[in-house]
């Protein structure tokens, strides 16, 4: 099934009187985790299923000081589980995971203090063969203060307890700071990785593994613009395929606009934006506007929120940032409980971005579409209004029985409202022809459009309509 969302309108012929707007996640209030003696807010956060026993297992790292044993302050690899992904405990790893030194009873690796030095958000390969390495953690360790040089490996687990590789080869060529996420790119068939492209570089850039054996050549993907803000820098974005699309989520750095040593920027405040890519390797930014944005002085989220794991269910979008209220780098010596946390905020599907018709009536036709199969939906929030769907050929001439007047209107708030028309008339109906949408709107918002559909280009919309065929499928794009 495809979805037609609208960070763009290169889908659309028509659009008139909707404007596009930025979605608004919802925080949860208990789904806000802390813990004693901890700073989170760089934890990076990844979220997955129990798969064999339910519930659900978060990774994160938690900045620690050994006061007791009079060291400087350390990252520790840390789990917390929970049975509905909101509410969180700390396990008690004593018995299950034994480690020599243990500072924290929910402490996962070994050898923390000799080799790992930080990790970014783990990656749950749903798709591993075999079980024993099914999570992906990336792993950096500097060579000491000052040199500039780290060394970037990655770690493997079945349930994020237990981990292998500790001694890993290198895989980053420049060796890679841990804001490194990763994704599976289903249309080039390679798992894709998130980094910088060299230790410090405050850029996005993309490397490709099949097998995480074999890795391709960095390339850059995105750079701060003229439209961001003055020295702003991009410090990550961690990426996750949404249905035909994939889904980026821009850590902006806005930065204090003085930098110290080595030309690197400390304080200055860090919120998401959003980017988006229709194939996995070419990204695009939208509107500016934060998705999360930070919150006010003095509250978690006033320095740096930065959400890092994303989980789709069958009612809503989950997205986990860790946050903290001190700007970036500046950590809070005292580990205070409230300074910092790892946070939930809950987001429509399909909800990053809408069309907002407002008070008034709008309308909007797609580009030729191809009807594959039974079904047509509409996700949309019109409590007050009205949406009605009307179907043209791929020249715009009315189908009979399918206008504005026959459809069965929708008034309401509803993720999934299935079209139909009089007499029985339904999408399935004109399986294997080349047709338009268009949208009549009023006093509400319109968040996607999802069916058995595959987008047609002018020219194969065109050789449909004339010819009864468009090229191969095989050969279309995303």
């Amino acid at each position: 099934m495809k979805k037609l969302l609208f960070f763009d309108d290169t889908q659309l012929l028509e659009k008139r009187n909707l404007t596009r707007r930025v979605g608004q996640p919802q925080l949860v209030t208990n789904g806000s985790f802390q813990a004693p003696n901890t700073d989170l807010s760089f934890a990076y956060p990844t979220v997955f299923p129990l798969e064999e026993a339910g519930g659900w297992r978060m990774l994160y790292q938690a900045l620690h000081s050994f006061r007791a044993q009079r060291r400087p302050r350390h990252f520790i690899p840390a789990v917390a589980d929970s049975d509905d992904g909101i509410t969180w405990r700390v396990p008690d790893l004593s018995h299950t995971v034994p480690i020599d030194e243990r500072v924290l009873p929910n402490q996962t690796q070994p050898a923390v203090l000799d080799r790992f030095g930080e990790w970014g958000p783990s990656y749950y390969d749903p798709r591993a063969g075999d079980l024993q390495h099914r999570i992906k953690g990336f792993v950096c360790k500097g060579h000491g203060p000052g040199t500039g040089i780290k060394d970037s490996w990655i770690v493997t687990s079945p349930d994020g307890l237990t981990w292998q590789d500790l001694n890993g080869k290198l895989w980053h060529p420049h060796g890679s700071d841990p804001t490194v996420c990763a994704y599976w790119n289903q249309y080039h068939g390679v798992y894709t990785l998130v980094i910088r492209p060299h230790n410090g570089d405050r850029r996005i850039a993309l490397m490709e593994t099949p097998d995480w054996e074999q890795f391709s050549d960095i390339e850059l993907a995105l750079c701060p613009d003229a439209l961001d803000p003055d020295l702003a820098e991009i410090y990550s974005m961690p990426t996750f395929p949404y249905a035909n699309m994939f889904i980026g989520l821009v850590w902006l750095y806005h930065t204090p606009q003085t930098a110290v040593d080595y030309g690197k920027f400390l304080g200055g405040r860090i919120n998401c934006q959003l980017a988006y890519s229709y194939d996995g390797r070419h990204f695009q930014r939208g509107l500016r506007d934060p998705l999360i944005d930070n919150t006010p002085p003095g509250s978690i989220g006033a320095g740096c929120i930065l959400p890092s794991s994303m989980i789709v269910t069958d009612d809503e979008i989950r997205l986990y940032s860790c946050a903290g209220t001190t700007e970036h780098a500046l950590y809070d010596e005292q580990h205070g409980p409230l300074k910092s946390a790892i946070l939930m905020h809950r987001l429509r599907l399909d909800g990053f971005v809408y069309l907002d018709a407002g008070r008034g009536e709008a309308s909007l036709k797609t580009r030729a579409m191809l009807v594959t199969g039974d079904q047509l939906a509409i996700n949309a929030q019109v409590p007050d209004g009205q949406l009605a769907v009307e179907v043209t050929d791929a020249n715009g001439n009315i189908l009979e029985g399918y206008t504005y007047d026959d459809c069965q209107k929708f008034g309401g708030d509803d993720t999934r409202w299935i079209v139909r028309w009089r007499d029985g008339k339904q999408f399935r109906d004109l399986q294997q022809r080349a047709v338009q949408l268009s949208l009549r709107i009023r006093s509400g918002r319109l968040f996607a459009i999802s069916g058995d559909f595959k987008m047609l280009t002018a020219k194969e919309g065109m050789r449909y309509t004339n010819h009864g065929t468009p090229q191969d499928p095989r050969n279309w794009g995303p």
